[in-house]
C-alpha cells in the first residue's frame, strides 16, 4: 500500500472489463493495420512498430457487438462517457493520435513544422478528407473544432494559456504561435481519450460545447446509417474514406473498414448479453462482470480479452474530519489492510494483481518507492498507530 499526498492508495492491476468475442467460421473483421510518422518539415520523426499482417484478410459481413452502456450522445465534447469514445473513434478523426507505443502521430494532419524557437507550429492537412456529408474537410472546420474543443479539455486549456494566436494560412494550413515554448503541443492534439479533438464541419463546431451536437458528421471510416437510441447504433462503411499509406498502428496509420457494418446493440442485462454471446445471436460484448469470468474463460468457443493493467482502486480519507485529520490514523489503516483480501473480492485471481507501483507494475513509470509501506497486512501495528493519533477507541 502506497500513502501518497494524504491518501491511502490501494494499487492492485485487474481486468476491470472483460472483452468477450465469439469464435467462428462466419466472416468476421480482420486486425487493423499499422501506422504513420510525424512527418514534418523540421520536426522529430517518430519510427513506428512493425505490426505482423494478418495472413487472411475477408472484407464484408456486420460485426453486432453488444455496447458498454446506453449511447447517450454521440458528441465527444459534450460527453467523456466510455461509450461514447468508442462508438465515435469509428465516426470522427483527430488532427494527431496515438500508436502502440503510445507516440503521438498524424492522423489527418499531412506534415507539420515547428519553428527554430519552439514558438510557431504550422500543420497541413493531407489529401482527399471528405465529410461523411461530401463537403471538403479545410482548416476552417479545423479551427472551428478547436474553438470549441479548447472550452471542455483541461489539455487544451493548458496550452491555450500559452497561444498567441491560431490563424488561418489557407485552405489546408494552420499557424499556431505560442507566447512560450510548451511541449505538449501534439500530446494535446493527439489525445484519443478524454480530451479527444474531433474534427466536424464548422457549422456544427459552433454548437456551444454545453450543448449536444445531434448530427454524426465526421470524417472517419464509418458513418451513422441509424440510431435508435435505447436500441441499437448501425455504423456504416463510409465509401468516401481514404486511409493513410501507412501500415496501422493503434489508432494511428490506416484506418481500414474490414466490415460493411458495425451494429451496437443496447442490453442492459449482463446474463442476456452472455446469452446471446454464447448462442452466436452477437459477436463481442464490450465488458462483462468478473462472475462470469470463469463461465467465459471455459467456453472454447469464445476470446476472453482482459482490460490491462486495468484500474487502481483506491481508500480515499476525509482528511477534514476526525480521525482521518490525523496522519497517525491514515497510517494506521493503510499498516492493518490487508491488500490480498480485498482483491481478492475481484474473483479469479487472473483478473486481479496487488501491485505498489502508483503507475502500474510493468509499466514504463514503475517505481517501488515507499514499496515497504504497502500491504502490511499488520494489525498490531495499525493499533499503535491509532492509539498515537488520540482517537478515542473505547
Amino acid at each position: 500500500m502506497k500513502l501518497r499526498a494524504g491518501f491511502l492508495v490501494i494499487v492492485a492491476l485487474f481486468g476491470l472489463m472483460m472483452l468477450v468475442v465469439a469464435c467462428g467460421d462466419d466472416e468476421e473483421a480482420a486486425p487493423a493495420s499499422k501506422a504513420p510518422t510525424a512527418a514534418a518539415t523540421e520536426a522529430p520523426k517518430a519510427k513506428l512498430p512493425a505490426t505482423q499482417a494478418p495472413t487472411e484478410v475477408k472484407h464484408g459481413g456486420t460485426l453486432r457487438t453488444v455496447s458498454q452502456s446506453s449511447i447517450k450522445s454521440l458528441d465527444r465534447i459534450w460527453t467523456t462517457a466510455f461509450v461514447t469514445h468508442v462508438t465515435t473513434s469509428h465516426l470522427h478523426e483527430s488532427l494527431l493520435t496515438w500508436d502502440n507505443d503510445d507516440q503521438v502521430q498524424p492522423l489527418m494532419v499531412g506534415e507539420w513544422s515547428v519553428s527554430s524557437d519552439n514558438l510557431t507550429y504550422s500543420f497541413s492537412l493531407r489529401d482527399g478528407q471528405t465529410f461523411h456529408n461530401g463537403a471538403a474537410v479545410t482548416t476552417d472546420d479545423v479551427i472551428a473544432s478547436i474553438n470549441r474543443w479548447k472550452e471542455k479539455s483541461s489539455h487544451a486549456g493548458m496550452l491555450f494559456k500559452r497561444v498567441e494566436s491560431l490563424t488561418k494560412v489557407d485552405d489546408k494550413t494552420f499557424e499556431l504561435k505560442l507566447t512560450e515554448p510548451y511541449g505538449l503541443v501534439l500530446a494535446a492534439f493527439g489525445d484519443p481519450i478524454a480530451n479527444f479533438l474531433p474534427v466536424i464541419p464548422a457549422s456544427l463546431a459552433a454548437t456551444a460545447p454545453d450543448e449536444n451536437v445531434t448530427d454524426t458528421t465526421g470524417s472517419g471510416p464509418y458513418k451513422v446509417a441509424t440510431w435508435e437510441p435505447g436500441n441499437r447504433l448501425v455504423l456504416t462503411r463510409f465509401e468516401g474514406y481514404k486511409p493513410r499509406s501507412e501500415p496501422g498502428s493503434f489508432l494511428a496509420g490506416a484506418r481500414i473498414s474490414y466490415v460493411d457494418n458495425i451494429e451496437y446493440l443496447e442490453i442492459p442485462d449482463i446474463a442476456t448479453k452472455i446469452s446471446g454471446l454464447e448462442t452466436k445471436q452477437w459477436d463481442f460484448v464490450d465488458g462483462a462482470g468478473q462472475d462470469f469470468f470463469d463461465k467465459l474463460d471455459g467456453n472454447p468457443d469464445l476470446d476472453v480479452h482482459l482490460h490491462k493493467p486495468g484500474h487502481e482502486p483506491l481508500i480515499v480519507f476525509n482528511k477534514q474530519r476526525a480521525p482521518f485529520d490525523n496522519v497517525k490514523a491514515r497510517q494506521a489503516v493503510q499498516a492493518g489492510v490487508d491488500v490480498g483480501a480485498i482483491m481478492a473480492t475481484y474473483g479469479d485471481a487472473k483478473l486481479w494483481q496487488t501491485c505498489p507501483a502508483v503507475f502500474y507494475c510493468g509499466g514504463k513509470w514503475e517505481s517501488n518507492a515507499s514499496a515497504d509501506k504497502y500491504n502490511q497486512n499488520d494489525i498490531e501495528l495499525g493499533k499503535k498507530l491509532l492509539a498515537e493519533s488520540g482517537w478515542d477507541t473505547s
